[in-house]
């Protein structure tokens, strides 16, 4: 399901850059000294990491060795294949712990969450987004619902079910113990240089959606083309269009040692 770095890139990895770099801002991550990205993928998190904080040591984990490999190759860090359920690192040794866009394909989010306050020092940060798939993530939840309409048998493929939403998130880092707590939604828009620049990448078997369409017929997959041509309004399949994507991101701060308030959240 996540195996190409190359094809991911093309297809879910563009997006992932754009929405990181309003994620590390939110996350405020300008002034951390070490931080590890849970479920580093390809690097887009890392990357807008280093950009904005210079001089702070990265360490990212996934458990992808073909995106582990591509993160090494592009961005500056340490980068290893790991489980974002068993971290490898000591109690406290992080200023920040972040998961970019992964919390949905984590088989036991509070485990990996229990694990990300572990690492992270007393007063430090865990911070996490992930696509509205609901309602706000238009390029998957589209070709989803074309799907559905026009696939009546079972999938052999699906998103994660249950997806996250908004309260189910303030709900973990509620239940996680975390202060401070801040839950943001971010909005970007995505260029896309022709119907294929969209479509073409869907092939490649990345991701749920890739998997489905890898698996399609021939048939099917021009049918799907055809309806989401029609949804986007798409007259010139060789003309430029723009679509826009909200995800859900949330932050939270560890207690310092002796601190004893009640988990706050808005």
């Amino acid at each position: 399901m996540f195996g190409q770095a190359e094809d991911y890139e093309r297809f879910m990895g563009r997006w992932s850059r754009r929405l990181a770099r309003q994620f590390v801002d939110f996350a405020q991550l300008g002034s951390v000294r070490r931080v590890i990205d849970v479920g580093c993928g390809t690097g887009a998190l890392a990357a807008a990491i280093a950009e904005i904080a210079p001089a702070a040591e990265i360490v990212g984990i996934d458990p992808s060795a073909p995106y582990v490999e591509r993160a090494r190759s592009q961005v500056r860090g340490q980068f290893t294949v790991g489980n974002a359920q068993e971290l490898a690192f000591e109690d406290a040794s992080f200023d920040a712990a972040c998961a970019c866009l992964v919390l949905n394909f984590i088989p036991n989010q509070k485990a990996a969450l229990a694990e990300m306050r572990r690492v992270v020092r007393p007063g430090g940060t865990l911070a996490a987004v992930v696509w509205d798939h609901a309602e706000g993530m238009t390029m998957l939840k589209t070709f989803w619902d074309v799907v559905d309409e026009l696939d009546r048998d079972p999938k052999p493929v699906e998103e994660p079910n249950p997806l996250l939403g908004p309260r189910d998130l303030q709900r973990l880092w509620h239940d996680m113990g975390l202060v401070d707590i801040r839950f943001e939604p971010l909005v970007i828009d995505m260029p896309f240089a022709s119907f294929d620049d969209y479509w073409q990448p869907f092939s490649h078997g990345q991701g749920p959606a890739g998997m489905y369409v890898a698996q399609a017929s021939p048939a099917m997959r021009v049918d799907i083309a055809r309806e989401l041509r029609r949804r986007f309004s798409i007259s010139n399949p060789l003309a430029p269009f723009t679509l826009t994507a909200r995800a859900w991101a949330i932050r939270g701060t560890k207690k310092a040692a002796g601190e004893s308030q009640t988990p706050t959240r808005t």
